[in-house]
């Protein structure tokens, strides 16, 4: 082997792993502090490569194609090796195995860790938009103090106009539920039903009219046992997926039933919570929500 010469090879799901645990650490540091379990239940079923120089551990990347849709999820390069075309080969490798699979769209980050790229990382910003990726939406997560929170009045009064009433679901519930997400949210409704297979039913909030109809929903928790930010952190709650049917829009519905996922979180003795994945920030800023870390969507096509 050439000295310097950069060598992309397949990740070894075991064998690798402390390499790519140890590639995470200098590569993203402090900031995005991760537990190594539930790293690797994040990049359970992704293709990975492994970028080496002279046999050592340079940087890694993952990869991830459904239909013609793909994610580059990951890609991390070791500071000390940067600017020497590690990440851009990680880059190809991972393109041109997503172009076999008849991929024709392709997205940075999303789905694994972050909603786009991290916007405290510059240097990953730039590197994308030098290899002609296109930049787009601003995403945030978002994270408040529940402690104390009450709902403010006149958030929960405009849903009462509107004849909303809401409550924690009941086992009697879940078809409806199931249903109501197939039919208005189809990218939520596998996770509905397993929370009603599971019997989570303390954990999906609902609201419905005057007539028993679902207007909308929303998944909450004490422990948002989803995120994988817990050693930055600490122990958060959550929720999510809040979704409000389309005849029942524009009427307060969906912040009432964030208002209230927050009341009750407060109850259940939570003191923080987190919101991830969010780009109504100034939406969700009535209820006290600031952004904690900030994210770009960066898209690309292949020919």
């Amino acid at each position: 082997m050439k000295e310097n010469t950069v060598a992309i090879r397949p990740c070894l799901p075991r064998a690798d792993w402390p390499t790519v645990i140890r590639l995470w650490r200098s590569s993203f540091g402090r900031k995005w502090a991760i537990d190594p379990d539930t790293m690797r239940r994040r990049l359970a079923g992704k293709r990975a490569w492994l970028a080496e120089i002279n046999g050592k551990a340079a940087g890694f990347a993952t990869a991830r194609a459904h239909g013609t849709s793909g994610r580059l999820n990951l890609l991390a390069v070791d500071p000390r090796h940067r600017r020497r075309g590690v990440g851009t080969m990680l880059m190809k490798t991972a393109l041109e195995w997503m172009k076999t699979r008849g991929v024709r769209r392709v997205g940075a980050a999303g789905g694994a860790f972050w909603p786009g790229v991290p916007e405290n990382l510059p240097g990953a910003l730039r590197f994308f938009r030098k290899h002609g990726w296109k930049t787009g939406e601003r995403y945030a997560d978002l994270t408040g103090d529940v402690s104390k929170f009450r709902a403010p009045r006149w958030v929960m009064e405009r849903a009462r106009e509107a004849g909303s009433v809401m409550g924690v679901a009941k086992p009697s519930d879940g078809p409806a539920i199931v249903a109501f997400e197939k039919r208005n949210f189809p990218e939520w409704y596998r996770g509905f039903r397993n929370m009603v297979r599971a019997g989570r039913y303390d954990d999906i909030l609902m609201a419905r009219d005057a007539a028993g109809r679902i207007q909308g929903t929303l998944m909450f928790s004490r422990r948002d046992r989803y995120i994988p930010w817990e050693s930055v952190l600490g122990r958060v709650g959550g929720f999510g997926c809040v979704g409000v049917a389309p005849r029942a829009r524009g009427r307060g519905i969906g912040l009432a039933m964030c208002a209230r996922a927050m009341e009750l979180l407060r109850e259940m003795g939570g003191r923080r919570i987190f919101v991830a994945w969010v780009y109504l920030i100034k939406w969700y800023g009535q209820l006290g929500l600031r952004p904690w870390r900030t994210y770009r969507a960066v898209r690309r096509r292949l020919p």
